[in-house]
């Protein structure tokens, strides 16, 4: 567990990293997994967003703290659409 502390609200958010596996098959018929990386973010103890690279967690807080601020259009959004 690592924690991320926001630049914007100098909120911190608690980040669990896991590892899973997915897998593929080539053309002969062989498995091939793939390891795949989740950084779970926290707010307390409930999960409000996750990133699958570690360079996108500040993103992605950004996101979970003002919905929209990257929208091309302008258009903002809320939590709740």
């Amino acid at each position: 567990m690592n924690n991320f502390t926001s630049p914007d609200t100098g909120k911190v958010y608690t980040i669990v990293t896991t590892i899973s596996e997915r897998g593929a098959w080539d053309s002969q018929g062989n498995y091939a997994p793939i390891p795949v990386t989740q950084h779970s973010i926290y707010d307390g103890d409930k999960m409000v967003q996750f990133a699958f690279d570690e360079q996108h967690i500040a993103t992605q807080v950004k996101h979970y703290e003002m919905p929209g601020f990257d929208d091309p259009k302008g258009i903002m959004s809320s939590l709740f659409d």
